[in-house]
């Protein structure tokens, strides 16, 4: 395949230069829509939100530790915070979806955005794109700042703590996920969560460009976590829980290496979200082809 042809000049002519205009214009898009929705004040709620349940789970481990006869580590802390039904539930997996939820509609000037893009198609790409750094961006953070707060109080090691072994469902620790070490458990842990953020939030967001409002947009992606909220609460039996996001969500649901659990193995859920993923996405591309801009939303 020829490339291109060596010019008088010394420049090169190249046939293939329109395919590469498209990753640098939707770089250029990514970052112009990162620094326009992720640095605003609202990106600050994080922090004091992660130091907070940071300091009530480790408040939580010391006296126990002191307490009892069994010593703790600072992955217990970590696992009881982000392997915690109800901080997920009630506080982190919402936080995040407001946060997002004004990532669409557009504003007015969209349609300056199109045609620097020269695809609808491209322009949801970016988006999604803009909602994968957000996600990422939510999970560093807090991690970073739950890490901290728990190594200043608790010491890190590698294997479990004799405390998380002696009260594994206390601290939301599955016993068959003692068979791996605590950081390949917090690992598989952040899948799940990255995974299923980033799906709630494809979800808020193809809510606020149907109906072109951002609350609306919140409210649905509320909405689909209430309802694996009400799995939960309500104990409602598998199969049926499997359709929830419930117990594909958080942590504690799963089994590790046990064939006759009931609960998702992490393979699973991460099918399921996938699952999920794509068909959000795809529904995306459709409505953005098909999608009028001429009226803006807020």
């Amino acid at each position: 395949m020829t490339l291109g042809v060596r010019l008088p000049c010394g420049r090169w002519l190249l046939p293939l230069r329109g395919a590469w205009q498209f990753p640098a214009e939707l770089c250029s898009f990514v970052r112009f829509d990162v620094e326009r929705h992720l640095l605003r004040r609202r990106w600050m709620l994080p922090a004091p939100t992660a130091l907070f349940v940071a300091h009530i789970a480790t408040g939580g481990t010391v006296p126990r530790s002191a307490r009892e006869a069994f010593s703790y580590n600072a992955w217990d802390a970590l696992f009881g915070v982000f392997a915690n039904g109800n901080v997920i539930l009630y506080v982190m997996t919402p936080l995040l979806l407001y946060l997002v939820s004004d990532l669409l509609p557009e504003p007015e000037f969209v349609h300056t955005i199109l045609l620097r893009l020269g695809s609808r198609r491209r322009w949801w790409v970016g988006k999604s794109l803009t909602l994968a750094v957000a996600v990422l961006g939510y999970l560093a953070l807090t991690v970073g700042l739950v890490a901290v707060v728990a190594g200043f109080v608790l010491p890190w090691q590698a294997s479990w703590s004799p405390g998380a072994r002696q009260y594994t469902g206390r601290i939301t620790i599955p016993r068959s996920a003692m068979s791996i070490p605590p950081a390949a458990a917090f690992g598989q842990l952040l899948v799940l969560l990255a995974l299923g953020w980033f799906c709630l939030g494809l979800v808020t967001l193809l809510a606020a460009q149907a109906w072109k409002r951002s609350v609306l947009g919140l409210l649905a992606g509320i909405s689909v976590l209430a309802t694996g909220l009400l799995t939960v609460k309500g104990d409602v039996p598998p199969p049926y829980a499997y359709f929830s996001i419930a117990p594909h969500l958080l942590f504690g649901l799963h089994s590790f290496g046990e064939v006759t659990a009931q609960q998702p193995r992490l393979a699973s859920s991460i099918i399921y979200w996938v699952t999920g993923i794509v068909l959000l996405f795809a529904a995306g591309l459709r409505l953005s082809a098909r999608q009028d801009f001429s009226h803006g939303g807020s």
